[in-house]
């Protein structure tokens, strides 16, 4: 058999004149996609830059042909990643099945006489429609199952979800139904090559009934290929016309409702996958000294919907409210307000009312509109009662956030959330200074006395004394600058980890300094809570300290001072390699320059946390758990969520120092998932980590269940030789 009969049948003998209504349906489309964002583009062009997204145009295409296309971050999550693998590529095969058939038919037989669908390449194109249409309703019925009887909680229904999932699939069973009929009516049903299209195929066998093909109801001329011939029109090839006419009428409705369909996600999910953020994980944006210096600025951070970056708004358009996000956030999990899906679509919601309030119908602004009151307001303050309206994002909401950055790298279209989040805290601090109440002392600790615990700014080098450890005065050409921050610094339990971490140094012959007392914060808790202007003066006050000594390389302890000296001080003229501490020892250790020979005492089976800001941020999963494995005895139980998918401790995004009054405590799921491990020993990289699941082992009276430790702490125990000087003896119960 080949192409001619399969158009005949399909086209010929039961063909209306189709042409004219798939115009109207493309032109109902193409008003629909103007209708729907024709002042969305307007909004966007009234929005700030983001030149940075439109560079490196064949890097984006192909890293959207791998992750947007290539489904690589959908599959993450395999229920609904291989759903959505089924339905898309379901319908991508059926698509260029039929576009190539319309093109034999309608372009090259038509005009020169060419046909390409005959043989075996017809037969393999008729196999791959068959199964690519069973793996679309595979994929269909997944969803239905998904999203109307499982129902998680991260989703969300709408009748037009419901809508396009009966469209697709109702396009699928009437092309298989026609298939069936034409293989009956063309009496192929007992050929040798039929089993190529194995759905047609199995129908045909069912609706070969002799009544279907025999009797004519009437019959009629038309010219076929140019020829006068006369049809006869038997039930069987009336039933196949009104399936096709059907077939037909659902596929123009697909294309004209496309602009309002669930299915046109595809097309800015496409495009702001392209246009994803190509600088490092933490290169989040920073307002410099210029910028707060800035006398012609009337605000700070962002509170209106035009203060957002073109690409932000399209984000807001790209979410398909698939809930991932929602599925992996530590708020959300422990019953705090925040939804990172909401937060997106409340930003939608709210730039769809300002386009129809701020714009004429020709896109244009209207010069009566003051922009600061009229609608609803996107972001509000401490003092707005609930409920909120759809389009605005709460004070609650908005401090929930733990900045543990778990919604970006879950979003399969890179829907950015936490930059967002970050700006709008910074106009609540920096213009209404509506903060929660915690926060106040944190600053003024900050700005007074180069903490955030209010520890008088010269007890900041006390856990140095009698360790003979070198500050730069004393050795100006270490290769490393020691930066502890403030937790190793002045928390009684990160100091132990600071001393053992320079044992370890020490021992291993690395070339380090501090600058002793006059180390100060690195401006972390000040940047997280939103208050730019004074992490801007830390940054400059560390800048110019460590420029002063000709600092090139620094390593630390803290993941925090990691991502904020690594990465964000480069906005304010800084240019240095940093490593973390856990990177360093890794090294030594592989190079033998630590050899690991006992066990630590206590310790058989561990279990790994990871940190959001070394993990999630800085792409740093591996060097703490190659510590793990070296020490000679200790078994390595990974949680359920670890590496990227790991599970927050609460303390980031400032929340280190703000009490969790709502919900459930971040701190304790994550403890009970690690006893759930049965490991006896926790071990952290992160002195934010260990002080919060020290206080979970603590509050839930689990000091007896597990022991925390940090990595460094582990690996000079399994050396064999005594502790640092001067350091504690660990208890376990992470205080």
């Amino acid at each position: 058999m080949d192409a001619t009969r399969e158009i005949m049948w399909n086209a010929h003998f039961m063909r209306w004149p189709i042409y004219g209504p798939a115009f109207i349906a493309f032109a109902i489309a193409l008003w629909g996609f103007w209708s729907q964002y024709g002042k969305r583009f307007a909004l966007w062009r009234q929005a700030q830059p983001a030149d940075d997204r439109r560079n490196d145009l064949g890097g984006r295409i192909a890293f959207a042909a791998r992750y947007a296309f290539g489904h690589r971050r959908i599959l993450r999550d395999v229920y609904p990643g291989i759903m959505h693998f089924l339905i898309f590529f379901g319908m991508f095969v059926l698509f260029l099945v039929t576009l190539t058939v319309m093109a034999q038919e309608d372009f090259t037989d038509l005009l020169f006489g060419w046909t390409f669908l005959h043989g075996p390449i017809y037969l393999l194109w008729s196999l791959a429609g068959d199964l690519f249409g069973v793996a679309l309703l595979v994929g269909i019925g997944m969803a239905i199952v998904r999203r109307y009887i499982q129902r998680p909680p991260r989703l969300d229904s709408s009748p037009v979800d419901l809508w396009a999932l009966l469209l697709m699939a109702a396009l699928v069973f009437t092309g298989f139904f026609a298939e069936s009929l034409r293989m009956v009516g063309e009496g192929e049903v007992h050929e040798s090559w039929a089993a190529w299209s194995p759905v047609g195929y199995l129908g045909a066998l069912v609706l070969d009934i002799p009544g279907l093909t025999e009797g004519v109801l009437w019959e009629t001329e038309r010219e076929i290929h140019g020829s006068p011939s006369v049809i006869y029109v038997t039930p069987l090839r009336l039933i196949h016309a009104i399936n096709w006419q059907v077939h037909l009428v659902l596929a123009l409705v697909l294309i004209a409702t496309l602009p309002w369909s669930k299915l046109w996600h595809m097309v800015p999910g496409a495009a702001n996958v392209a246009l994803h953020n190509q600088r490092a994980k933490a290169d989040l944006p920073t307002l410099n000294m210029e910028d707060l210096e800035d006398e012609t600025r009337e605000t700070f951070g962002i509170h209106r919907v035009d203060e957002f970056t073109w690409k932000d708004l399209l984000d807001a358009e790209a979410c398909m409210r698939c809930g991932r996000c929602t599925s992996v956030c530590p708020a959300f999990h422990t019953d705090k307000p925040l939804n990172p899906k909401k937060i997106i679509q409340d930003l939608k919601a709210n730039a769809d009312e300002k386009k129809d309030l701020w714009l004429d119908v020709k896109g244009q602004p209207r010069e009566d509109v003051d922009r600061e009151a009229e609608g609803t307001a996107l972001v509000n303050n401490s003092a707005a009662e609930a409920p909120l309206p759809a389009g605005a994002i709460s004070f609650d909401e908005l401090w929930a956030c733990t900045n543990c950055r778990a919604c970006m790298e879950a979003c399969p279209v890179y829907i950015e959330h936490v930059p967002k989040i970050q700006a709008m805290r910074q106009y609540l601090t920096l213009m209404e200074s509506d903060f929660p109440k915690e926060a106040q002392p944190v600053m003024r600790n900050l700005e007074n006395n180069g903490n955030p615990w209010g520890i008088g700014a010269a007890s900041r080098g006390d856990w140095e004394q009698g360790l003979e450890i070198p500050t730069l005065d004393e050795k100006p050409d270490a290769e490393y600058l020691l930066y502890t921050g403030c937790s190793g610094a002045l928390d009684e339990r990160n100091k132990r980890v600071t001393l053992a971490t320079v044992e370890l140094f020490k021992r291993a012959g690395v070339s380090f300094a501090t600058v002793g007392g006059a180390e100060t914060c690195c401006g972390d808790p000040a940047r997280r809570i939103g208050n730019e202007y004074l992490f801007a003066m830390l940054a400059q006050m560390n800048i110019e300290l460590f420029k002063g000594y000709g600092v090139k390389k620094i390593v630390t302890i803290c993941p925090h001072c990691l991502t904020v000296l690594d990465t964000e001080y480069r906005h304010h003229g800084a240019d240095f390699e940093v490593i973390h501490h856990s990177e360093l020892l890794a090294r030594l250790v592989a190079e033998g320059k630590l050899r690991p020979e006992k066990t630590p005492d206590g310790v058989a089976r561990a279990t790994y946390h990871d940190s959001c800001y070394l993990g999630r941020w800085n792409d740093v999963f591996e060097p703490q758990r190659q510590l793990l494995r070296a020490l000679p005895g200790v078994q390595l139980d990974e949680m359920p969520r670890h590496g990227t998918d790991s599970f927050c401790c609460g303390a980031g995004g400032g929340r280190l120092w703000m009490e969790e009054t709502l919900g459930e405590r971040i701190n304790y799921d994550r403890v009970n998932e690690a006893l759930d491990t049965g490991a006896d020993t926790l071990a952290s990289a992160c002195p934010f980590c260990m002080i919060m699941l020290g206080d979970g082992i603590t509050g839930m009276e689990k000091g007896d269940d597990i022991r925390l430790k940090d990595v460094s702490e582990l690996l000079l125990e399994s050396l064999g030789e005594s502790p640092a000087a001067g350091q504690p003896g660990d208890d376990g119960d992470g205080e």
